[in-house]
């Protein structure tokens, strides 16, 4: 509560019609409540633990001191330097809440022009901040649920979900970093729900034509 407060500068009865105090999912880096808008919106609050993102950056520079001194990292300094710079800027990109709004909004326009049946969250930026994100509450059942469904059900949810990732990798150049079966969620309809934009990786257009090759040389069993 104190967190929320501190970042949208109200009580929390004044920015919410309900929050549920318990949270329903937590994660490393935060929590997430669920809650309702004063004009009745669903939403989800993912709330970051305070002081989370220092502890990060404490944490990964001392694992790099302690593989030093145990003779792990027997590599060259400069791509030493290389490799930890870019788990940095990952581990920033992901404790800041406004980056994830940002790649959720791009997702979003992207995949609604292209297929209604994938759902990414809405933001509410009024109710979001750097440590704090609000988003529309998207109900799914778990891909184990979505497991016991029919073949054809499964089939058409596989495509759907590949077919959008392959999407995003070769037309918006994005890559979702953290594609495990928690961050995504499934109807019987045939709807995927994609969760968590935390963590996605622009690509360069020689890392997409290197991808394009593979794929060329797959299909022809090269």
């Amino acid at each position: 509560q104190n967190q929320i407060e501190k970042e949208l500068g109200q009580p929390l009865a004044d920015i919410f019609k309900d929050f549920d105090q318990t949270p329903f999912a937590a994660a490393s880096i935060g929590q997430v409540h669920k809650a309702t808008l004063p004009n009745g919106q669903q939403v989800v609050v993912k709330v970051q633990y305070p002081g989370v993102d220092d502890a990060c950056e404490s944490d990964l520079k001392q694992v790099r001191l302690a593989l030093r001194l145990m003779g792990v990292l027997k590599i060259d300094r400069k791509l030493q330097d290389q490799l930890f710079k870019e788990i940095q800027e990952s581990l920033d990109n992901e404790l800041n809440y406004e980056i994830e709004a940002q790649n959720l909004e791009v997702a979003r326009a992207f995949h609604e022009s292209l297929d209604s049946k994938i759902i990414i969250p809405q933001v509410f930026n009024d109710y979001s901040s750097r440590h704090v994100l609000t988003l529309s509450f998207e109900q799914g059942d778990s891909i184990e649920t979505a497991s016991t469904w029919s073949q054809n059900t499964r089939n058409e949810l596989g495509r759907r979900l590949f077919r959008a990732i392959g999407q995003e990798i070769f037309y918006l150049r994005r890559f979702h970093c953290d594609p495990h079966p928690g961050n995504f969620a499934f109807r019987e309809d045939g709807t995927v729900i994609i969760y968590d934009f935390g963590g996605v990786k622009t690509l360069s257009t020689d890392v997409i034509g290197y991808f394009r090759e593979l794929v060329h040389a797959a299909r022809e069993q090269d």
